[in-house]
């Protein structure tokens, strides 16, 4: 490690003068320098009747070198869909975007909650400014955001933390399982704790969003907008026979867990990322692997969304992202939840699966648009 640090320094100091490299961020970097420079994101964009916008990422993954903040301008392409999905208008034009720098960002407000039998630690990042408060994915923490901490901090106060079973979170007595309303509680404490106010904009991954709709609807006066990413109503089959798979699955086989995941809707992902989910899953306690089985048993039972939150309540902003090559969630079901909430959008992203920004963080471009109509 100290040899492969010294000669990264060295590659990146002769590049990059004045930039320094931690040990951490060494195989970030190499997959940096390695990457090939994609082509510019083509956006389509949506009109009023159809309510559904297209954005495209061509060609390779391209992430920028460690500590590098750099202008860069895109050609961009937008076309309106009417309510029969055909070409009404397009338009081509220049965007300038600045490329955030991969430096760590130290948090205005650390914190942890204890909440009945919950321990719950959260993050504050950014000024006093519109706030931006993040639900996670089912066993995934407050990291999978720190790319949005890097681009977004500095205009918007932007508020992480962590579920029970998920990174510094625990429970500390009884069921290692959590209910809808156990959730929701947690996050309107997080909310309070935080001082968050009444009209901030909630962002959410995959279950994190039935959280944050069930939350619109037991508190409809607290929120601005919702951007809800990679959610349906309802599991496929390819979900549902994912969960069955694991579900027998023996217990200390971590490893096959996390390989049934990969395989399942893992594949947009980097080869680092997999890699940390596999170490996630290697690293997991009984209790923590029990509430991720728990969760797919609950998934199962529930079977439609409609069951536990009733979506046509939700009073604020919608905005739904969904990349078109999720495996687990099907394009047709995320459009007929679209229908059910009375103010919402969605955006269907191209090239892109499950986890959207994690597979390509270019799409934070994506997010700073709506964001820039959300916020």
């Amino acid at each position: 490690p100290a040899l492969s640090l010294q000669l990264s320094q060295t590659l990146i100091k002769k590049t990059h003068p004045g930039t320094r490299l931690c040990r951490e961020c060494i195989s970030v970097f190499c997959l940096s320098a390695k990457a090939k420079k994609e082509q510019a994101p083509v956006r389509v964009g949506s009109n009023s009747n159809s309510r559904i916008s297209l954005i495209r990422f061509n060609g390779g993954q391209h992430r920028e070198p460690i500590g590098y903040a750099k202008r860069r301008t895109t050609r961009s392409t937008s076309a309106n869909l009417n309510s029969q999905g055909k070409l009404s208008s397009c338009w081509e034009g220049t965007i300038n975007r600045t490329v955030a720098a991969r430096t760590s960002i130290t948090p205005s407000l650390k914190g942890t909650l204890n909440l009945r039998r919950f321990i719950i630690p959260y993050r504050v990042y950014g000024p006093e400014a519109p706030c931006l408060l993040f639900i996670n994915g089912v066993q995934q923490s407050m990291a999978m955001w720190h790319s949005f901490v890097r681009r977004f901090s500095r205009r918007y106060r932007i508020v992480l933390f962590d579920f029970p079973n998920q990174g510094g979170g625990r429970i500390t007595s009884g069921s290692s399982s959590i209910s809808l309303e156990d959730q929701v509680d947690m996050l309107n404490a997080v909310i309070e704790a935080t001082n968050c106010g009444t009209q901030l904009t909630v962002c959410a991954a995959s279950w994190g969003g039935v959280v944050g709709l069930a939350y619109a609807v037991r508190h409809p006066q607290r929120l601005k907008s919702l951007i809800l990413a990679s959610i349906g109503t309802k599991a496929n089959q390819k979900m549902i026979d994912m969960i069955s798979r694991s579900l027998e699955i023996p217990e200390l086989d971590r490893l096959q867990v996390a390989e049934t995941i990969i395989e399942n809707f893992g594949k947009e992902l980097p080869a680092v990322m997999k890699q940390r989910i596999v170490g996630q899953f290697q690293r997991m306690g009984a209790d923590a692997l029990q509430a991720f089985l728990d969760h797919g048993a609950t998934v199962l039972s529930v079977r439609e969304l409609g069951k536990v939150v009733d979506v046509g309540k939700v009073q604020c902003k919608t905005i739904i992202v969904y990349g078109e090559n999720d495996t687990i969630v099907d394009f047709e079901d995320v459009k007929f939840l679209v229908s059910q909430i009375p103010h919402a959008e969605l955006r269907l992203i191209k090239n892109v699966g499950h986890f959207l920004h994690l597979e390509k963080e270019e799409l934070l471009d994506v997010y700073e648009d709506i964001l820039a109509s959300a916020c």
